[in-house]
């Protein structure tokens, strides 16, 4: 090698050594900055897990000031404004009470309307039937067709046609351990009672998230897994949709029904009944199997065989009381499946509760949760929840009802002879007016003194108290009725065409049983400052 060449090599190795410099520069450039832009990720990640985000089906929902409270430790959210989100209605004061009161209100969705007051032990649903001005025998003939979700083998799509079972505006009442809170002029419900009020589920897994799922993001997921458990069917009845929020899915194979676990895939309720109804309220299954029907628990236990009776309800949600139907004639069962009133009458229940709607009587079929007035051949008695027969079957009727006497006013005074003078229809006419300042009434309340049902029989009203469990004032009264003025009502007999206070009288013949809350709180005042 001459020194020409040499130069030459020594200068191309410089080179060489300057490019992998140059290189290695670069190199250490890049995964410096690759490590703050990593850095900066982590950090810009770390800071946005700080911030509290809530997602409704994975889209993101601002977040308000009033959104979320904290209450005695427990976190609630804003109603009207998750329902705003979820797309609810939402409406103030109690659904049919026509009232603007802030302490409650009403959400309407596609398929239920959910009433609620704060500081109440208890919501009540009604469940919409949307499926259209259809016949029974068309309804029927429709929700055995189109009972079922299925996907198309070829687009993969569902095919959706959702039913529903109950009758319109069936009532459920539901039982709430935390209730809803009236703050700041807003109404919030806990995050443990969200679910069931929204039919939503919550996954609070992590941190600084809400995610709320929807029944719809559900069912998608839910037509996956039973179509991975071997089933190509799923129940498409609204009520039977809602038991994917206490994570249960009810499948088919086109002739039965049965249940499986959204979670383990577990079979919870074998696949052999014609057909499920879900009571989300008592979260158990209205099952039919050979035309008749029972009643299953959500662990797949049985409560009652579906073997013997027509026709199943849900006579009381709070008592796990049953309404039972064997030829015509209803009866009653408890939760454990045993008898409490024999399928041997009528009908079970207020015959005439339209009348009564003013009192806004929780459940027209267990007046003070312990009196199931029964009727039979025309008459009507009260049975209590131990099966216990307190009145007999031989009243006329339960309540006292204002109308019935004005129109019986009005007909005497229109069947008198046409030779009836002006001034005599005219005091007709006012003693139908005067009837009609005096409201219906079916229970006295306990603020009275008692736990009061006006009772009928031939023409002349009594008593019965259900906490002294007998009749406290014979049936001998022509009038049980009350009035209300400036907000306040007070309840009346008329014995002998003379007003009496009916407080007065209760206390005068020491007849008070229960002692009203307005008693007790002025008595624990008096304890405290002594």
């Amino acid at each position: 090698m001459n020194l020409e060449e040499s130069n030459t090599f020594v200068e191309q190795m410089e080179k060489n050594n300057k490019n992998k410099k140059t290189v290695l520069i670069v190199l250490v450039i890049c995964a410096i900055l690759i490590a703050i832009l990593l850095g900066m990720i982590s950090y810009i990640k770390y800071q946005d897990s700080l911030q509290l985000k809530m997602f409704v089906d994975s889209k993101q929902i601002p977040i308000s000031s009033t959104l979320l409270v904290q209450d005695n430790g427990q976190n609630y959210m804003n109603i009207r404004e998750l329902a705003n989100a979820l797309g609810y209605s939402y409406q103030k004061g109690e659904y049919k009470n026509y009232t603007e009161d802030a302490n409650s209100c009403y959400l309407s969705s596609a398929y239920e309307i959910v009433s609620m007051t704060a500081d109440s032990e208890t919501i009540t649903k009604y469940i919409l039937n949307k499926n259209g001005n259809i016949s029974s025998e068309d309804k029927q003939e429709n929700t055995m067709n189109n009972q079922l979700i299925m996907v198309d083998d070829t687009t993969g799509e569902q095919i959706v046609n959702i039913m529903v079972d109950s009758e319109d505006e069936t009532a459920q009442t539901f039982a709430i351990s935390e209730p809803i809170k009236y703050i700041n002029n807003e109404l919030y419900v806990s995050f443990s009672e969200l679910p069931r009020i929204f039919n939503v589920q919550l996954d609070l897994s992590e941190q600084n998230r809400i995610r709320v799922n929807s029944l719809y993001s559900l069912l998608q997921s839910a037509v996956q897994i039973a179509t991975n458990l071997g089933y190509s069917q799923v129940s498409n009845s609204y009520e039977n949709l809602t038991a994917m929020i206490d994570n249960m899915l009810v499948v088919g194979d086109g002739t039965n029904f049965g249940v499986v676990s959204l979670t383990s895939g577990q079979e919870i309720i074998s696949l052999k009944y014609q057909k499920m109804v879900y009571m989300q309220n008592t979260q158990e299954f209205l099952v039919t199997a050979e035309n008749s029907v029972g009643i299953v628990a959500k662990d797949g236990t049985t409560i009652i065989k579906p073997t013997e009776y027509d026709n199943i309800a849900v006579l009381d949600e709070l008592n796990k009381l049953y309404l039972v139907e064997k030829d015509g004639k209803y009866g009653v069962l408890n939760e454990a499946g045993e008898t409490i009133v024999y399928a041997e009458y009528d009908s079970i229940g207020i015959e005439n509760k339209e009348e009564f709607q003013a009192e806004n009587v929780r459940n027209d079929r267990l007046l003070f949760d312990e009196c199931i007035p029964v009727n039979n051949n025309g008459k009507v008695g009260i049975i209590d929840i131990e099966g216990n027969e307190k009145l007999k079957c031989v009243y006329d009727s339960l309540g006292y009802i204002a109308n019935a006497q004005t129109n019986k006013t009005t007909t005497s005074a229109s069947s008198e002879d046409d030779s009836e003078d002006d001034e005599d229809n005219t005091t007709a006419d006012n003693k139908a007016t005067v009837v009609n300042e005096h409201d219906n009434v079916l229970t006295i309340p306990e603020s009275v003194g008692i736990k009061g049902i006006v009772v009928n029989l031939n023409g002349l009203y009594g008593i019965y108290d259900a906490q002294a469990k007998r009749l406290i004032i014979p049936c001998a009264c022509t009038k049980i009725y009350s009035k209300t003025k400036s907000g306040v009502t007070t309840y009346y007999l008329e014995y002998n065409e003379q007003e009496i206070e009916l407080g007065s009288y209760l206390e005068a013949n020491n007849l008070k049983s229960v002692t009203s809350s307005e008693t007790e709180e002025i008595q624990e005042v008096e304890e405290n400052e002594g």
